[in-house]
């Protein structure tokens, strides 16, 4: 998911959303236009099954937004439509942090097929998933209004699938 922040203006965070073949609302989503605001989810799950995740939690406050989920599995591969291979995104756990305009991401246990994901890497890092989508870690990106969006992974499948984890 993204987190947004910027100071003067409202934050907001969610720890998961997608567009394309596969449709999730950012659950859960908060923002702090009336102050301080917190959300969790327990368990979540894609009909399909193709996306799966445990303690999503997303906080919003005060020239602060950090959004989280534990034990993440995506597997895109029975997605019909999307004709990807056999390539899973897994971590024990996945963060996202704004902090007074500044954003980093953190990944434990993570790893994308064979590849080992570090734990922490620097703004917009790209990994290629040859001929199968772009994954990117830690995206940041300015907005318009001055705020900073920070996405922990970002998945793309050009023009059929969005996937924002920790945003």
């Amino acid at each position: 998911g993204d987190v947004a922040i910027s100071l003067g203006t409202s934050g907001t965070a969610f720890a998961l959303s997608a567009t394309g073949l596969i449709k999730v609302d950012p659950t859960p989503e908060v923002d702090d236009r009336k102050g301080f605001a917190q959300d969790s989810v327990v368990e979540f799950a894609t009909p399909n099954g193709a996306v799966q995740a445990r303690l999503l939690n997303a906080e919003a406050g005060q020239a602060h937004a950090k959004a989280s989920v534990a034990d993440l599995v995506v597997d895109l591969s029975p997605v019909k439509g999307l004709n990807l291979g056999a390539t899973k995104l897994t971590a024990t756990a996945i963060e996202s942090v704004c902090h007074e305009g500044k954003g980093s991401s953190s990944l434990a246990q993570a790893k994308l097929g064979d590849q080992v994901l570090d734990v922490s890497v620097p703004a917009n890092t790209d990994i290629e998933v040859p001929g199968v989508a772009s994954v990117v870690l830690n995206k940041q990106t300015t907005n318009d209004d001055g705020s900073l969006t920070v996405t922990a992974i970002s998945i793309s499948v050009t023009g059929v699938q969005t996937l924002d984890i920790a945003s």
